[in-house]
């Protein structure tokens, strides 16, 4: 089990857990880890168990002996829930030092670049037309691009008003691939996330 430190869980990992864990109970789901991610004697050990499961969340934590949240987490990963890199975003944010199975995983987070083109890996999200003046969507891709591409920065544009961040997002999201931009806080910061 990874050790934990005091946790800093941001409104949007508290959020994302929570999606995450209604995800991984779905019963498609269920079966999927029960056939393709579990062994045989780990399903045998299971049947025969009265301290494990129903919850397939549960089945996991004491399989893999990891805590209900690392559980959840690995199931969404190897379910494609979440990117390569957001598991490990996630453990962070809910006070896991380290990642869950003490493994280098390669990062794979979006890249605006100087051309205006979005990318994650080789697939091309979105482009952004470049301007003489920097469009709304380009300030923002510009903000995560600085920030490293964290799943939660503060409001990039605090002069403004609450509604110029909404379009500012609503604007980001349109033609985009992949991802989506959300405002949190009422305005306070802007998330990104899979689609």
């Amino acid at each position: 089990m990874v050790a934990r430190i005091q946790p800093t869980v941001t409104p949007f990992a508290a959020e994302r857990l929570a999606d995450l864990k209604r995800k991984v109970r779905l019963h498609p789901i269920i079966v999927k880890v029960w056939k393709e991610f579990l062994t045989e004697d780990e399903r045998q050990r299971v049947t025969t168990s009265t301290r494990m499961g129903p919850d397939i969340v549960d089945i996991w934590a004491k399989l893999k002996k990891v805590s209900p949240e690392q559980a959840v987490i690995e199931i969404a990963r190897k379910t494609n829930f979440l990117f390569p890199d957001e598991d490990q975003d996630l453990l962070r944010h809910l006070g896991f030092s380290r990642n869950t199975r003490g493994q280098n995983t390669k990062q794979t987070k979006p890249v605006f670049g100087a051309d205006g083109i979005l990318k994650l890996g080789d697939r091309i999200l979105r482009i952004v037309p470049r301007k003489k003046i920097k469009t709304k969507p380009e300030l923002l891709l510009q903000a995560f691009q600085a920030a490293k591409w964290v799943t939660e920065i503060a409001n990039p544009f605090p002069g403004k008003d609450v509604q110029y961040l909404h379009n500012a997002v609503r604007q980001t999201n349109k033609n985009l691939a992949c991802i989506r931009f959300s405002v949190l806080g009422g305005g306070t910061s802007v998330t990104w996330t899979r689609t």
